[in-house]
């Protein structure tokens, strides 16, 4: 009896300590002026700001009540958890906080706060100093001391990490051909429960979305992409005074190039069409429906991608095409000695930073075929590791800095592709310089390929690379180089 009786008071105490353990949070937020004199967390300079930056970070959030001035109130009737800093409430230059035009007197919630721990965040490729302001503007609003690394190549380190047996970071920044690897290493966690109990999906970019989808499971949370786009000096092309609404140029246009160039000596174009990378919007966009088919391969030997290569060639050979590797394109574009070349978006603002008259126009539309060359969308974004020692505040994380207000900063200061739709015609509304940046990144989605999560593409990247050399070059004849390209493709592939 007195065993039972010990255990049923051990019992009683462990409840005691669970119910204790939950930080139930419930409160009442009334708006007055006194409010937003007194905290930091609210001035009258913004005009917009998230609701979860008015409260502690939440792990759940029960219900959402606002009361309006006018008596009326507002209750969400679903869990908003995952769109807390989604939900953006306005400011008056007065300091009253406005949603769907109505001022609001308080808002009332109730939910549990999240366990507060240290985390580390990887980052990679441009935008470190800006990134980094995020992060830490995310850490003074929360108290989380946070330790952000800027990796260069984090997928390799990771997969190094893992191998060693070290302590992993909680959240590394991806890309989506990093994702099959990691995935097979059991390096990163499924994203899919926060899509699916958001539900918001739609203020998504579904190729940006949907890059970070292998088997079924989503892996990593989009942040941004680059894309390719023809970037061309005013100062030396001028297409017929049509730029303003010219969206692209054909590919008879690319051609005939020659005709547009202000100087003889000046080259029309270049670019790296020694890479798969570059060769793959061609091969697309000369016929072929799709890039990995439907049993997992990719073929290359087929009649789309002769035409692209012939294509190519063609170019060189009536000298409107000089094909150069990056460092050595992008040397002939500053020395003003090729009026345009086939680049990153990511390369804009060096460009705009050198003073060049700088056009964009997405890549050639293809008259006989009746598409565009799709380019590729290089998209990055945030991925868990799956040893985090804090999934849900790594979550809360990823959804402040790729939130609507951070992602037109961000995106906007660097010329990336935002993730969300509505963010994208925002930034680039009044650009100043007479370029309708925000219709043509647009335009690029809408036609672009993202690059797929699946491991075919990294095998193809690395054959195309060697092998097309060897056609360009004329060491090998391009149907013979293609089919040397597929049969070694082929055997990598089934070895996987």
């Amino acid at each position: 009896m007195k065993n039972v009786m010990s255990f049923i008071k051990t019992c009683f105490l462990f409840l005691i300590f669970i119910a204790v353990s939950l930080t139930v949070f419930s409160t009442s937020l009334f708006l007055n002026d006194s409010y937003f004199v007194n905290n930091d967390t609210i001035s009258n300079d913004i005009t917009q700001i998230a609701l979860g930056e008015l409260y502690p970070l939440m792990f759940d959030v029960y219900d959402v009540t606002f009361s309006f001035q006018n008596g009326d109130s507002f209750v969400f009737d679903e869990n908003i958890t995952e769109k807390f800093f989604d939900i953006y409430l306005s400011t008056t230059p007065d300091g009253t906080l406005i949603f769907n035009g109505n001022k609001i007197e308080s808002i009332s919630i109730k939910g549990e706060k999240c366990d507060i721990s240290d985390l580390e965040i990887w980052i990679g490729w441009e935008g470190e100093k800006e990134l980094k302001n995020v992060i830490n503007s995310f850490s003074l609003k929360f108290g989380i001391k946070i330790k952000t690394l800027y990796v260069p190549n984090s997928y390799s380190k990771l997969i190094s990490y893992i191998r060693s047996n070290k302590i992993l970071p909680d959240i590394v920044m991806v890309e989506s051909d990093d994702i099959s690897t990691l995935m097979e290493s059991k390096a990163i966690q499924n994203l899919d429960y926060i899509f699916n109990s958001s539900e918001e999906n739609g203020s998504f970019f579904d190729k940006l979305k949907e890059s970070f989808i292998l088997g079924d499971k989503t892996w990593a949370y989009p942040f941004y992409a680059d894309t390719h786009l023809i970037l061309y000096n005013r100062k030396l092309i001028d297409f017929k005074n049509n730029t303003d609404s010219y969206k692209t140029l054909t590919l008879n246009d690319l051609k005939n190039m020659d005709e547009y160039v202000l100087a003889k000596e000046i080259i029309p174009i270049s670019w790296n069409a020694y890479s798969g990378y570059f060769f793959l919007p061609f091969m697309m966009g000369f016929g072929k429906e799709n890039f990995i088919e439907k049993d997992g391969t990719v073929r290359v030997n087929d009649v789309s991608s002769l035409k692209a290569i012939e294509y190519i060639l063609t170019l060189e050979k009536e000298s409107i095409l000089d094909i150069s590797e990056r460092d050595a394109m992008t040397a002939l574009f500053l020395e003003e000695k090729t009026s345009a070349i086939i680049g990153g978006s990511y390369m804009i603002p060096y460009l705009k930073s050198l003073g060049i008259d700088l056009g964009i126009l997405t890549l050639p539309y293809n008259e006989a075929d009746n598409c565009y060359i799709p380019p590729l969308l290089d998209i990055k974004g945030f991925a868990i590791t799956r040893k985090s020692k804090n999934p849900v505040l790594s979550r809360r994380l990823i959804q402040y800095i790729t939130n609507q207000k951070n992602q037109e900063e961000f995106c906007g200061e660097l010329f990336k592709i935002p993730c969300r739709s509505e963010a994208l015609d925002k930034i680039y509304a009044n650009n100043g310089d007479g370029e309708d940046y925000s219709e043509k990144l647009r335009i690029s989605v809408e036609n672009g390929i993202a690059i797929p999560a699946d491991k075919a593409y990294s095998v193809y990247k690395s054959t195309m690379w060697n092998i097309l050399r060897f056609a360009i070059s004329g060491q090998m004849k391009p149907q013979e180089a293609l089919d040397t390209a597929q049969n070694i493709i082929d055997n990598n592939l089934k070895s996987r």
